[in-house]
C-alpha cells in the first residue's frame, strides 16, 4: 500500500495542484474494488498517464481524472448540496448526499432500492411506506413553493410536444425539475477558469440521469405509471419518461437551467468555497450580468425599433419628436396627459391593437374631454362645484368626501330644497369624479384649491390633448410613432424615468429620510419596500410590465447603522438597450455600470454578488409579492409603541400606499423647510 501511494505523488509532482490528491483518494475512483484485496502497481507512460493493475484487470488513469474527482468531491458536489440548502431552506440530510452524489457523479453504485425510493417518493411496503424516505419528496412537507414561471413553462412545452392539452404535472415531478436546475447553479463562475471544462463535461448526462428516474404527466398524486393507472387519477395522460426532444425543449426553455441573469432562484444568497471560488472569479460573473444587462433590449421594444427604422418616413418622424420632447416641455407633457388618459382603458386589460383603433379612441376622447371643459364653465355647475370642494385636502378619498358631503347637504338647513336635488345629483355624476381628482392635483401643484384655477386647469389638459389630436391632420406619422412608442412604455427615456423617480423621492412615507420614523433600529433599510413601490409607479405612468426588473447584490456590504448583506433596486428598460436603475438612495436614475459602481467600494470582501430578478420578486427570497394583507399588517414602526396611544399607528405599506393615492401617483409637494430638511438628511443616509 506504501508503495502504491508513493506511484500516486509521483504522478502528480507535474502539478502543484495535484500534490493535495495524494492519498488513497485517487484509487476511489473504481468503487468496489476492496482496499485490503488491492494489488496494484503504478508504471508511468509516455502519454502522461498511469496503469493501475489488479491481477490480470487493468485500468488507465489520467492526471484528468484525478483531478476531475477532487473537484467533484470538494467542490461541484458541495457547490449543488449548497445550493440545495438555499433553494428549500433547509438541511440535506447525510443519507440524501449519498443518493445524490451518486446519481449526478456515481451511478453504477446506485441501487435498485435507491431508484426506486426516488421514483415513487415513498419507502417500505403498505401503510408503513414512509414519504420522509425521498431525497425528492421528504421535504415536500416543509417546501411547497412552486415559480409558476417555470411550472407553466414545463407544462406548455410538454403538453405542446405530447399534443395533450389536458397534461399537468405533480408536485413532484415540478419539485424534481426545480432540483436539476441546481445541478450546474452558478456554473458561470467557472468561465473562462481552470475548472470550466471539468464543469461541463458530462453535465446534461447528469442531469438526464436524474430525471430519467422520474416519469412526467398525469398530474394525479404520485408519479408512476402503474398508480395512475390502477387508480384513475390524473387528467388523462399517463406519466412516462422524457424522451431527448423533451429534454433538450425543456432545457432550451430555461426550465431546467437558470437563465443568464439567475431568475429563478428562490433565494439569492451565495455562499462559496474561497478555496476554489475568488474574488475575481465573482466579479468577472459579474462583469458578464452588466455586460448581458447593458445589451438587453425588450423584444417588443426592439420589434417596434427594427419596424421604425426600416420605413424612412416613420424613422424621421422619430428622430423629430425626441427633439420636440427635449425642447418643448408642454409638448412632452402633453403626451404624458394622453398616455395618462389612455390608462383609463388599458388598465383595464385592454388594447389599442391598430393604429385606427387608438385614432378613434383619440377623437371619442376629445369629445368628451370637451364636453367636460364645457360643463365646468356653466354657472349652476361653478356653484355646486364650490360647495363641492369644502373640505377637499391631499388626504381625501372620492367616496369618503361624497358620503360626507351628502350628510351635510341633508341636515343643511340654508339651501332650498331645489339646489339639494341638483347638489345631490351633481355628487352622483361622472363630473363630481373628476372635479374631485382636478382638485386633488391642484393641491399637488399650487396648494390652493379654488374652482378658477381647476377650470384653468381642465383648460390646459383640454389644449395638450388636443395638440396630439391634431397630429391627424397635421403630422400623421409622429402620431404613429407616438402610438407605438410613448403610449405604453416599452422602453423609457431619461426624462420619463426621471419623473418615475421623483415620485417616490419625494414621497412622505418611501424617501430615505423617512427611515427614522419607519426604521430607526436599521433593521429593515426598506430597500425592498422602495423597488415595491417603484414597480406600481412604473405601472401606473404606463411602462410595460415586460419591461421592468429587478437587480439585487449579495454580500457583506457597509453602510446604514450595522452594514447591510444584500440590496435592491428597481430597473426601467432604457431607449436603446439596457436599464435604469432607480434606487432613492443615489440621488438619481442610472445605468447598471453606475449602481453597481457603487457596491465594489462598499463591499467588505470583495464578494459581493449581482443578480437580476423578475419584478414581481419581492425581497432576498420567495418568487411572488406577499398578500396586500400580509404587507399592510407587518413591518410597522417601532415608534408605534409609544404613539398607539395618542392614535397614531405607523405601517410602511400601508402608509406608501395611500400617500401614493391621495398625491394622484405625482410628486408631493413640499415647503421651504421640508425641502432643505431633506437635501440635509440625503448627506447623511444611504447604502
Amino acid at each position: 500500500m506504501k508503495k502504491v501511494i508513493l506511484y500516486c505523488v509521483s504522478l502528480m509532482l507535474g502539478s502543484a495542484s495535484f500534490v493535495q490528491a495524494a492519498s488513497l483518494e485517487c484509487l476511489d475512483l473504481y468503487k468496489g474494488k476492496n482496499e485490503i484485496e488491492l494489488r496494484a502497481t503504478w508504471k508511468k507512460e509516455s502519454d502522461g498517464r498511469a496503469r493501475i493493475e489488479w491481477g490480470k484487470q487493468e485500468v488507465k488513469v489520467t492526471r484528468d481524472q484525478i483531478r476531475r474527482k477532487k473537484l467533484q468531491d470538494d467542490l461541484f458536489f458541495p457547490m449543488f448540496v449548497r445550493a440545495f440548502e438555499i433553494e428549500f431552506g433547509m438541511t440535506m440530510e447525510s443519507n440524501h448526499k449519498e443518493i445524490y452524489k451518486k446519481i449526478l457523479f456515481e451511478p453504477e453504485a446506485l441501487t435498485a432500492t435507491e431508484k426506486d425510493l426516488l421514483d415513487d417518493g415513498l419507502m417500505g411496503e403498505g401503510p408503513q411506506r414512509n414519504a420522509d424516505g425521498s431525497p425528492v419528496q421528504h421535504f415536500l412537507n416543509w417546501n411547497h413553493l412552486i415559480n409558476k414561471n417555470h411550472e407553466h413553462a414545463a407544462e406548455r412545452i410538454l403538453r405542446d410536444l405530447r399534443k395533450d392539452s389536458n397534461l399537468q404535472l405533480t408536485q413532484l415531478q415540478l419539485t424534481a425539475l426545480r432540483v436539476s436546475r441546481l445541478i450546474d447553479r452558478d456554473y458561470d463562475l467557472f468561465i473562462g477558469t481552470e475548472f470550466e471544462k471539468f464543469a461541463n463535461e458530462g453535465l446534461d448526462v447528469r442531469r438526464k440521469r436524474f430525471l430519467d428516474i422520474f416519469e412526467f404527466g398525469g398530474g394525479g398524486v404520485g408519479a408512476r405509471r402503474d398508480q395512475q393507472v390502477e387508480s384513475g387519477e390524473g387528467f388523462g395522460n399517463i406519466p412516462k419518461k422524457l424522451t431527448d426532444i423533451e429534454y433538450q425543449a425543456l432545457r432550451d426553455g430555461l426550465v431546467l437551467r437558470d437563465d443568464p441573469f439567475a431568475e429563478g432562484r428562490f433565494d439569492i444568497e451565495q455562499s462559496y468555497d474561497a478555496n476554489f471560488i475568488t474574488k475575481k472569479m465573482i466579479q468577472t460573473a459579474n462583469e458578464r450580468k452588466i455586460l448581458a444587462s447593458r445589451q438587453w433590449e425588450n423584444s417588443l421594444s426592439k420589434g417596434q425599433h427594427e419596424e421604425i427604422s426600416k420605413d424612412p418616413i416613420l424613422l424621421a418622424a422619430q428622430n423629430k419628436l425626441n427633439r420636440l420632447m427635449k425642447s418643448d416641455s408642454d409638448f412632452a407633457e402633453a403626451i404624458e396627459w394622453t398616455r395618462r388618459l389612455a390608462d383609463r382603458v388599458l388598465s383595464k386589460e385592454k388594447n389599442f391593437d391598430t393604429f385606427a383603433e387608438f385614432k378613434d379612441w383619440l377623437n371619442a376622447e376629445k369629445t368628451r374631454v370637451s364636453e367636460i371643459v364645457e360643463t365646468l364653465k356653466k354657472d349652476d355647475v361653478e356653484e355646486y362645484a364650490e360647495v363641492f370642494l369644502e373640505g377637499i385636502d391631499k388626504n381625501s378619498q372620492l367616496k369618503g368626501h361624497v358620503s360626507k358631503l351628502k350628510k351635510k347637504i341633508e341636515r343643511s338647513k340654508d339651501m332650498d330644497l331645489a339646489f339639494k336635488t341638483r347638489a345631490m345629483a351633481f355628487l352622483d355624476s361622472p363630473l363630481a369624479k373628476t372635479v374631485f381628482f382636478l382638485a386633488k392635483e391642484e393641491l399637488q401643484l399650487s396648494g390652493k384649491l379654488k374652482y378658477s384655477n381647476l377650470l384653468e386647469m381642465a383648460e390646459s389638459r383640454q389644449k395638450h390633448f388636443e395638440t396630439i389630436v391634431d397630429l391627424q391632420r397635421k403630422d400623421p406619422a409622429m402620431l404613429s410613432v407616438i402610438y407605438r412608442t410613448k403610449i405604453v412604455l416599452y422602453a423609457a427615456n431619461e426624462a420619463e424615468v426621471g419623473k418615475i423617480f421623483k415620485i417616490l423621492s419625494t414621497n412622505s412615507v418611501t424617501r430615505l429620510q423617512s427611515l427614522v420614523v419607519y426604521d430607526p433600529k436599521s433593521q429593515f433599510g426598506f430597500c425592498f419596500g422602495r423597488a415595491f413601490i417603484f414597480e406600481l409607479i412604473a405601472r401606473k405612468f404606463g411602462i410595460h410590465p415586460t419591461s421592468t426588473r429587478k437587480i439585487y447584490v449579495y454580500g457583506e456590504m457597509s453602510g446604514g447603522l450595522y452594514g447591510w448583506q444584500w440590496h435592491v433596486a428597481h430597473m426601467v428598460a432604457k431607449e436603446g438597450g439596457g436599464f435604469w436603475v432607480l434606487d432613492p438612495s443615489h440621488g438619481r436614475p442610472q445605468t447598471v455600470e453606475e449602481w453597481m459602481a457603487t457596491y465594489k467600494e462598499a463591499t467588505k470582501d470583495g464578494r459581493i454578488r449581482m443578480f437580476v430578478a423578475p419584478a414581481n420578486r419581492f425581497g432576498r427570497s420567495g418568487f411572488e409579492i406577499p398578500d396586500h394583507e400580509v404587507l399592510f399588517s407587518n413591518y410597522n414602526s417601532v415608534w408605534n409603541k409609544v404613539t398607539e396611544s395618542m392614535g397614531i399607528k405607523r405601517s410602511y405599506f400601508k402608509d406608501a400606499v395611500s400617500n401614493l393615492s391621495n398625491n394622484q401617483f405625482s410628486g408631493e409637494r413640499k415647503n421651504f423647510f421640508e425641502r432643505m430638511y431633506d437635501q440635509a438628511m440625503e448627506l447623511t443616509l444611504g447604502f
